[in-house]
């Protein structure tokens, strides 16, 4: 089923965006606070 795979992949392909993702966001999160506190 066509759906089934997009989903299948779509699933897949989020959790290796969101695994590349996270210690950039972390680390803008990091840079943003660091601007707020000066």
């Amino acid at each position: 089923d066509d759906a089934e795979l997009r989903q299948r992949y779509g699933s897949a392909g989020r959790e290796h965006v969101a695994h590349l993702a996270l210690p950039h966001v972390l680390d803008r999160w990091d840079a943003a606070f660091e601007e707020i506190e000066r």
